[in-house]
């Protein structure tokens, strides 16, 4: 028993072991490719998940609870699953790219379902110092890249590197965890509440310098979601005028300081501007627009066919790869011109079509939800739990703005929304455990 007892603990450090080193392994690996390592070393990512995947299968009993705790958005991924390969074989089975598009979206699926078996509150807590202490760090790296080595705009990626259009991308993920863990301390956290002031200073400078425009709109649209599911209590109502005070002071400053860095995107913070950039082309150069894209594959792309439209090409059939050709799709050797791979609701509808579109979303709203029927119920861990709930809104935004959640750096994402079974599993099991005191 004691052997057993034995094996079963250093399994549980591994894996919190492996989930920490996937966190800060996916901070550096930019860092890691730019100074000469191969592209291929984003595969440690894969090997940390097959490890993590049998090591879920052996805590069976773990699984079978957090498939429980989560089964709507276990259920909406497995029809999403099915679709896309039951669409796969219809138009055209390519078994490679079929497993590499399984594995894309797969991937983050089994690193969450490994968080929700492994991690207890505590481990929760030293996931958001970890997170913060990096936050911190990547603000010293952006300061380096800015004030020593002169860059600005795309190539200002902090501890993601300095490749244009593509480190930027990452920062504006931690960027928006960063935000979300500081906001949430701020409305229900017990220590460290003004922590929120310096994380906006440091991601605000981040933003201007590095041209994170959509940031500013995330950071509005976050504090607003905040506000409208948080319990209205005079405490809660009190600090959110705080923020919107704050909030708006910084833009007042931040903005103009965006404008003489980048003087062609003066005017940009008006409503006509950004409909205007959301749904026109993204380069100027005739690609699909951000907000645009889904309705742009299925009339050109697709020529309107209800079949295509639906059910997409199938998983695997929309596939990319910059440097392996076999992983490039015949779609994606045709239409790659037009970005469809920049965003992800875009990437998706080519592969899905729209019913997949709205079933990846759908996975969102259901940690949405859950998180939001918690925060009513729960008293004791507010602040975790509205982080989580956040984090999710989050990435619904981020579904249409670039690539983001089909990156590495979605791992970000996905280490947070375990949060919200976590704090029901610990509060079940304080209630089991005063129900067996009782009964003994």
């Amino acid at each position: 028993m004691r052997l057993r007892f034995r094996i079963v603990l250093n399994c549980d450090t591994l894996m919190k072991f492996l989930i920490y080193f996937q966190i800060i392994y996916v901070c550096i690996i930019r860092l890691l490719i730019i100074a000469g390592m191969p592209g291929t070393m984003t595969l440690v990512c894969d090997f940390v998940n097959i490890l993590l995947l049998f090591m879920s299968i052996g805590k069976f009993k773990g699984l079978k609870k957090a498939i429980k705790g989560n089964i709507s958005f276990y259920y909406v991924y497995l029809i999403f699953f099915l679709l896309g390969i039951i669409s796969a074989f219809v138009n055209g089975l390519n078994i490679i790219r079929l497993l590499w598009s399984v594995r894309n979206f797969g991937r983050f699926i089994v690193f969450m379902t490994a968080c929700c078996i492994t991690f207890e509150l505590n481990d929760v807590k030293k996931l958001k110092r970890l997170i913060l202490c990096i936050g911190h760090i990547n603000f010293l790296f952006c300061c380096y890249q800015y004030f020593v080595k002169h860059l600005k705009g795309d190539y200002i990626g902090g501890v993601f590197g300095t490749e244009g259009g593509v480190s930027n991308t990452w920062l504006n993920v931690l960027l928006v965890v960063l935000f979300v863990l500081a906001l949430s301390e701020w409305l229900y956290g017990r220590k460290n509440k003004y922590r929120l002031f310096l994380v906006m200073i440091e991601t605000m400078g981040i933003a201007v310098i590095s041209e994170l425009k959509f940031f500013f709109i995330e950071i509005i649209l976050i504090c607003m979601c905040a506000f409208i599911i948080a319990k209205k209590t005079y405490s809660i109502v009190y600090k959110s005028l705080i923020i919107v005070v704050v909030v708006m002071f910084a833009m007042v400053i931040s903005v103009p300081l965006l404008y003489r860095l980048f003087p062609g995107f003066r005017g940009f913070f008006n409503l006509n501007s950004i409909i205007k950039n959301a749904t026109s082309s993204y380069t100027a150069s005739g690609d699909l627009g951000r907000a645009s894209a889904v309705y742009e594959i299925a009339t050109k792309f697709f020529d309107s066919s209800a079949e295509k439209v639906l059910f997409g090409l199938g998983l695997g059939n929309g596939e990319f790869s910059s440097t392996i050709r076999i992983l490039q799709s015949d779609f994606y050797l045709k239409y790659s011109i037009f970005h469809y791979h920049w965003f992800t609701d875009a990437y998706v509808m080519v592969q899905n079509g729209i019913i997949g579109v709205g079933l990846y979303l759908m996975t969102h709203i259901s940690i949405f939800l859950n998180g939001h029927k918690a925060l009513k119920a729960n008293m004791a861990e507010r602040e975790i739990l509205l982080t989580g709930v956040l984090v999710s809104f989050s990435a619904m935004l981020l579904y249409i703005y670039n690539i983001s959640l089909n990156t590495e750096s979605a791992y970000l994402l996905y280490c947070i929304f375990p949060w919200i079974y976590i704090c029901k599993k610990d509060k079940y099991e304080k209630i089991h455990e005063i129900a067996t005191h009782k009964r003994n």
